[in-house]
């Protein structure tokens, strides 16, 4: 069923999350510097000091009050530009328009190029029926940035690392990843990115799970990797093959981790579900030149077939908006792969 974001669950949804630079102290002038990938340019702002990464006393990176989830407070003071937060939207919005009828896999990038026509931003989609193989795609090489989708691919590199050590997860790491991906906590995200060695550690077990696409963001700046909906849809895949680097046990605990995110996070790909239940994790972040909106997970279509889908946008005109459109573009391909 549609949704609507509260104008008040979105203001608590600006305080900083992984835009947050690397760590260190003393005033920083701010700064900009231009980060270009295919078809896009996006315009970076370099963190004042309140934009780094926090002690384990504070909010990571939170230029405003501390606001939780559960906390009816508020804060006074507008967040700064190029920053978000784990808090969440609550539900994706009303006004998400019926898919086209009669949508196909021969025609569905034809008809997500005409649903995208006019609406401001860069949109990538891409699907896979794990039921048959067929996919579905439009744009599927869009690059931007990941925002907190990137969280799905820090929880499956701490899980590569554990394994590669012999060693299960600590009571320390379960914590830290329930938190990351429950309740997209960016604290939480921080602790584990210098955890798995932050780029160079993310970057080794992105070749290992067959990714081509994805720049990890450097230093802590975690939440500005970039990535395209195809290489998503590949980290997916480690998630549901027996041949891969990943065993049964650390698969299990990811999908599991992914079927439970906090109330009004389980918008995006989901909408492939006729009931918005599926494993998924996503990312909002507003920017200078517009939000960036990703989603990607696994979930059943009408007809049961098991997807994986990705979606990223970025410069999109505002949060509603981008869910808005990845949620259009999820049922539209649920429909074109049932049909």
């Amino acid at each position: 069923m549609p949704h609507r974001i509260s104008p008040l669950v979105l203001a608590l949804g600006l305080a900083a999350s992984g835009l947050s630079g690397c760590g260190g102290s003393g005033a920083a002038a701010s700064a900009t510097t231009t980060v270009t990938a295919p078809a896009v340019t996006h315009t970076v702002i370099a963190p004042t000091d309140d934009e780094r990464p926090a002690s384990a006393s504070t909010t990571a990176g939170s230029p405003t009050t501390a606001v939780s989830p559960s906390t009816s407070a508020t804060s006074t003071t507008p967040p700064a530009a190029g920053t978000t937060s784990s808090a969440a939207p609550t539900s994706a919005p009303a006004s998400t328009p019926a898919p086209a009828a009669g949508v196909t896999e021969a025609g569905f990038d034809a008809a997500a190029a005409a649903y995208l026509k006019g609406r401001k931003g860069h949109v990538g989609v891409f699907a896979v029926d794990l039921t048959d193989g067929r996919q579905v795609q439009h744009n599927a090489g869009q690059r931007c940035e990941t925002a907190s989708m990137v969280k799905l691919d820090v929880l499956l590199t701490l899980l590569l690392q554990r394994q590669d050590a012999g060693k299960p997860l600590s009571s320390s790491d379960r914590a830290l990843t329930s938190s990351m991906i429950i309740n997209s906590d960016n604290n939480a995200t921080t602790t584990l990115w210098g955890r798995i060695g932050q780029h160079e550690g993310a970057r080794a077990a992105n070749r290992r799970f067959g990714m081509t696409e994805t720049e990890p963001g450097t230093s802590y700046r975690w939440g500005l990797t970039t990535t395209t909906a195809a290489d998503q849809v590949r980290l997916l895949r480690n998630l549901v093959r027996d041949d891969g680097p990943l065993d049964q046990a650390s698969r299990d605990y990811a999908l599991g981790l992914m079927g439970r995110v906090a109330d009004g996070q389980d918008w995006g790909v989901s909408a492939a579900n006729p009931q918005h239940e599926a494993q998924v994790k996503n990312g909002w972040l507003p920017r200078s030149d517009g939000w960036v909106v990703t989603s990607a997970g696994r979930a059943q279509t009408a007809a049961g077939h098991e997807v994986l889908l990705a979606a990223v946008s970025c410069e999109v005109s505002s949060q509603q908006h981008g869910i808005e459109t990845i949620e259009h573009l999820a049922e539209m391909a649920a429909s074109a792969l049932d049909r």
